[in-house]
């Protein structure tokens, strides 16, 4: 009889390590799968620490790229200005060259003016700020820019224009030296002397009103 007794014990008594052993695997996993979790989270967390604190190095980069790019083109704009070759010896042509040079505009013979131009000649067109240097060739062929002009060409101006071309944003090709002339559709144009008497400097406007 205790023999049965103590043999329906047995059962109940070896089923307790088994499920122990159950739990603590179960636990085990569990530690490592929260692990392996936390383990990727913090490695996700480092990644995206690093990307950002990358992104700021670029923004920090590009800030500075910008800020130097900035004070080039202000240094750029400040050095940029374009000025007329005519100095304060400017020395103007005689009336008979004068008449001469305005006659190649009127007409448009502007190969007549080439005998009346410097070696190097600094044609400016307003808005667009171009040409630059160029040889006397080179500025008769520019001045096909003024087929567009109707006659007749004025070269006697009032000094009211011509003192508001010399105040205006323009105001460096229109010194007092200049020989200044506006086309009936309202082109000007302006001559500027070297010492020689020679044409330094064209500048040309399609609008009086860009003046």
């Amino acid at each position: 009889m205790q023999n049965d007794e103590l043999q329906s014990k047995i059962p109940f008594v070896s089923a307790k390590p088994h499920r122990l052993r159950r739990f603590f695997k179960i636990f085990f996993i569990l530690v490592v799968l929260v692990g392996i979790a936390v383990g990727g989270y913090m490695l996700s967390y480092v990644q995206a620490q690093e990307i950002i604190r990358k992104k700021d190095r670029q923004i920090a980069g590009l800030n500075s790229q910008v800020a130097s790019l900035k004070s080039s083109l202000k240094k750029a704009e400040a050095s940029n200005t374009e000025e007329p070759d005519s100095t304060p010896s400017a020395t103007l042509p005689s009336a008979e060259d004068k008449e001469a040079i305005q006659a190649a505009i009127s007409t448009k013979n502007y190969a007549a003016l080439e005998e009346y131009l410097a070696g190097t000649v600094r044609l400016i067109f307003a808005a667009s700020e171009g040409l630059g240097d160029r040889t006397p060739a080179q500025v008769v062929g520019d001045l096909a820019y003024l087929n567009a002009a109707t006659s007749p060409w004025n070269f006697s101006l009032t000094e009211s224009e011509l003192s508001d071309y010399a105040t205006g944003e323009y105001a460096s090709y229109f010194p007092t030296s200049a020989v200044v002339g506006k086309s009936a559709n309202g082109y000007v144009i302006s001559f500027t002397f070297d010492e020689a008497g020679l044409v330094s400097g064209i500048f040309i406007a399609a609008n009086a009103d860009l003046l």
